[in-house]
């Protein structure tokens, strides 16, 4: 043995003993001298640690994406909704128009029913009040309900006039 090489045994040793007494295993520091202590089954328990901390991590985003995915599809359906309730009122405030066409017009007639003219005014008239209570933006589907009712009412009305 020479003595460069008798040195290095001397500075090494030591420093495989540290490295072999050593308690815990880092893959994050794992170098050539800390690795020496990690044969012991440390190094595969650190990553088998972290690799379970990954699969959480993982499901946690598969979570987070399945929540964003659903929430997305309600925001959907909701617009679908609030679409088909604004059409739903466009389409009362178009049979409403004619509504109150027929009615000037039954004024018009001679012959007609006064007792009824009167009752399908006043039907006019609380269909009026209540469609001024229907936001446009955002129609409640009871009260288009309400209102769709009262609609058929005074259209039977006017239709016994005719």
């Amino acid at each position: 043995m020479t003595v460069t090489a008798g040195r290095a045994f001397a500075v090494l040793t030591p420093l495989a003993v540290a490295a072999c007494t050593s308690t815990g295993c880092d893959p994050s520091r794992a170098g050539f001298i800390e690795s020496l202590g990690c044969e012991s089954g440390g190094f595969q328990t650190r990553q088998v640690v972290l690799q379970n901390s990954l699969a959480q991590t993982q499901a946690g985003m598969l979570q987070q994406q399945a929540r964003a995915a659903q929430a997305h599809s309600d925001a959907v359906t909701a617009q679908a909704d609030l679409a088909r309730r604004r059409e739903r009122l466009a389409n009362l405030d178009a049979s409403f128009a004619t509504l109150r066409l027929r009615l000037k017009q039954a004024e018009a007639r001679q012959n007609v029913d006064q007792q009824a003219l009167a009752q399908a005014r006043a039907e006019v008239d609380t269909l009026a009040l209540q469609r001024r209570e229907v936001r446009s933006s955002d129609p409640d589907p009871q009260r288009l309900n309400v209102l769709s009712a009262r609609e058929s009412k005074v259209l039977e009305l006017l239709q016994t006039m005719e």
